[in-house]
């Protein structure tokens, strides 16, 4: 009887033995699975951080390296042409900038009705391609800053106006003022004079005109 209760006894404890070394066993299990999953990971990861960069083109958007279009040339009719006579931007378009200043108009010692000492004036002309960067100058007690302009070719081509922009320069003789105006001219418009009608934010109104364009 006591033979094989010692039995019994030593089976119980084998079995428990061999339990917990199963369940010791399995963080050792999970380990290797844990070292084995790194290691497929991490080259990935690497892989993600060592890809090489898009590259930017001049128009600032991204084009992958060996990509369908590239070296592609632009489709005819599509050419891309500066937004402003920017000397970088008009480069990149194979455009030159051409100027041409022009002197100011003799003026009388009495002050206009309209309350100018200088009436305005074009000052100077820059061209790029189709687009015409007018430089307006005046001389008054109240700066004229120029609300609207419309520019007229000789043929009666209308130029698309762009932008007017405006400063007022303090001198000796007074605040100069200064707009800019920058407009598109019809494709293939051959402009050698230009009329403008400019209207001021204040009401007064000017008529100018411009010619031996650059």
């Amino acid at each position: 009887m006591s033979r094989g209760f010692a039995i019994v006894v030593f089976t119980l404890a084998a079995f428990a033995a061999q339990a917990q070394e199963t369940k010791g066993a399995e963080p050792a299990a999970s380990t290797v699975a844990g070292v084995q999953q790194e290691k497929v990971e991490q080259p990935l990861l690497l892989a993600s951080r060592t890809a090489p960069a898009t590259l930017t083109g001049p128009s600032g958007t991204a084009s992958p390296a060996g990509g369908a279009n590239a070296g592609a040339k632009p489709a005819e009719g599509t050419a891309v042409e500066p937004t402003d006579c920017r000397i970088a931007e008009t480069y990149l378009v194979l455009e030159k900038l051409v100027t041409r200043d022009y002197e100011a108009p003799i003026r009388s010692q009495a002050t206009s009705s309209n309350g100018w000492q200088q009436t305005p004036y074009v000052a100077s002309v820059t061209r790029c391609g189709h687009l015409f960067v007018l430089q307006v100058v005046s001389l008054s007690r109240d700066v004229w800053v120029v609300r609207q302009a419309r520019l007229e070719g000789p043929g009666r081509e209308v130029l698309q106006t762009r932008a007017l922009r405006s400063n007022a320069v303090n001198t000796l003789k007074g605040p100069i003022a200064v707009n800019v105006i920058t407009a598109k001219a019809p494709p293939g418009a051959k402009l050698s004079r230009l009329k403008l009608d400019l209207s001021g934010e204040d009401g007064r109104v000017a008529q100018v005109e411009v010619g031996d364009l650059p």
